[in-house]
């Protein structure tokens, strides 16, 4: 989770770095903190959500394609070769954790960046 979020938070970093010039522009003009910020939350959450949709693909690909190849240890493990899974659960799950993550992680880089403004 943590690498998870500084990841996001120096990804944002760098983007705010790469627009400081507009941010200040947009603060001379009265921007709001708000409307300022929001572009990059928004980046992380799609950031953090586009990241957890690919690694939980790859995990279901990854079981899809090694269950079968390992179910004689399951079936010494826990009795049932082909043990329920719940999928839809976990992907699910792991997308709206990579989702809260990135947004936490923007977060993060957003009060960072704005406090040595």
């Amino acid at each position: 989770f943590v690498t998870i979020v500084l990841i996001v938070s120096n990804t944002i970093r760098l983007t705010l770095f790469a627009r400081k010039e507009e941010i200040e522009i947009m603060q001379l003009v009265g921007a709001t903190d708000a409307f300022i910020k929001m572009p990059f939350i928004l980046e992380g959450l799609i950031q953090g959500l586009v990241g957890s949709l690919l690694g939980s693909l790859i995990v279901v690909g990854l079981w899809k394609l090694f269950a079968p190849k390992l179910a004689p240890l399951l079936l010494i493990l826990s009795g049932d070769p082909y043990p329920p899974v719940p999928v839809k659960g976990m992907v699910l799950m792991m997308v709206l954790m990579g989702g809260l993550l990135g947004v936490l992680g923007s977060v993060m880089a957003m009060k960072r960046f704005l406090e040595v403004e």
